[in-house]
């Protein structure tokens, strides 16, 4: 399942998305108004974009410019490469959006298999990121169908994610909601790569 590289075309998803929000979206400088959810999950993505599991060929075309829009990243070409065969190794898989073959969006997806829930599994959604020039077009809502229709084919029972509160209602639009509490703990490492 995880393997299999697709054009994101899906147009079905999260029937419980309510119809109450506000589902504004500007698309290449052009702006309408999106009436109900229905309308928001078939935006139509740019025309030719592809969707699929990175390769490493890919941080050569945009990909850390692309990651840039989350955070600035400090590594160089060989650094990358040794961090994607550590992500390759441990099973998180990145996709990619791509247009005329540069990267212009990504995500990271991990499949947490559990105990509970009759042995399903969880998608953990990291690191979403489209290129700044190329934001409020349909990429980010390109790549969340795909990893939607990943868990949904792993048999995931929940998708989760960690989000600053700026891309909150994106993520709202698309059937997330806030869920307990999140914390964490910043630790004194040093970087491997």
């Amino acid at each position: 399942v995880l393997d299999n590289p697709r054009i994101c075309q899906t147009t079905r998803f999260m029937e419980n998305i309510g119809e109450d929000a506000d589902w504004s979206l500007t698309r290449r400088s052009t702006s309408w108004p999106l009436a109900s959810k229905k309308d928001f999950m078939t935006v139509t993505p740019p025309p030719g974009l592809v969707v699929r599991l990175m390769d490493a060929r890919d941080l050569q075309r945009g990909f850390l410019e692309t990651l840039s829009a989350l955070k600035p990243t400090e590594l160089s070409h060989e650094a990358a490469v040794s961090v994607f065969q550590r992500r390759l190794r441990s099973k998180v898989h990145t996709y990619v959006a791509l247009l005329d073959n540069q990267v212009i969006g990504t995500a990271s997806l991990m499949i947490e298999p559990k105990f509970l829930h009759g042995g399903s599994a969880v998608g953990h959604i990291e690191d979403v990121a489209v290129r700044q020039s190329e934001q409020h077009h349909g990429i980010g809502l390109a790549l969340m169908k795909h990893l939607f229709e990943v868990c949904q084919q792993a048999g995931c029972y929940k998708v989760i994610l960690d989000c600053a509160p700026d891309v909150a209602p994106f993520y709202e639009k698309l059937g997330f909601h806030q869920w307990a509490l999140g914390y964490r703990v910043d630790l004194q490492i040093q970087p491997t790569a």
